[in-house]
């Protein structure tokens, strides 16, 4: 079993699949480390999963004010610090207000609800009577007006280029697609 994340791990850097799946091996975080961007992206997407959840059919009154209380929930660990204060932060607010417009033109083409963190898997033989699961949590699905389903994967770095996905470097969405094709959402 390997998640749709980790087949793009597999793609790119098979030893770290063989490495954590079959040696067990984690790797150590540095002591006293400081926050990665990586950090601040989770964080994001949390916020962001905890507002669509909270709001899976129609956007509130102030769903600017309402996305930035969720993210304050989220970043609280970093309050305080002058790093996050001076840029990450203003920077996230004006993220956050770019979204809102976003979801408000989004969301004329959707039939609600929206699915946040929506967890899907499929199962296939891989001969010898062993099967291998490919599972997925997309960040987001919404149905179209037109009855297509659309996957959405928040990004706060670099989005894959096209060239990637052609090449199947960054197969994460078009597993899910795969998945869902098959009803596994």
């Amino acid at each position: 079993r390997l998640s749709v994340t980790s087949i793009e791990t597999l793609r790119r850097d098979p030893y770290s699949i063989y490495a954590r799946y079959v040696l067990k091996l984690d790797p150590l975080q540095p002591i006293g480390r400081d926050i990665r961007p990586s950090d601040l992206g989770s964080m994001t997407h949390e916020a962001i999963s905890a507002f669509t959840k909270a709001f899976p059919a129609e956007l509130p009154e102030r769903a600017l004010e309402h996305l930035i209380e969720f993210a304050k929930i989220e970043f609280a660990p970093l309050q305080g610090r002058a790093d996050f204060e001076a840029f990450w932060w203003p920077n996230f607010c004006s993220s956050a207000a770019w979204l809102i417009d976003w979801e408000v033109k989004r969301r004329l083409d959707i039939t609600p609800p929206l699915l946040a963190e929506q967890e899907g898997f499929i199962e296939f033989d891989i001969g010898k009577g062993e099967s291998f699961r490919l599972s997925a949590r997309a960040d987001r699905i919404e149905i179209l007006s037109t009855g297509k389903a659309a996957f959405i994967d928040f990004k706060t770095g670099e989005p894959p280029g096209q060239k990637q996905i052609n090449i199947g470097l960054t197969p994460q969405l078009t597993l899910e697609a795969a998945i869902a094709k098959q009803a596994g959402f």
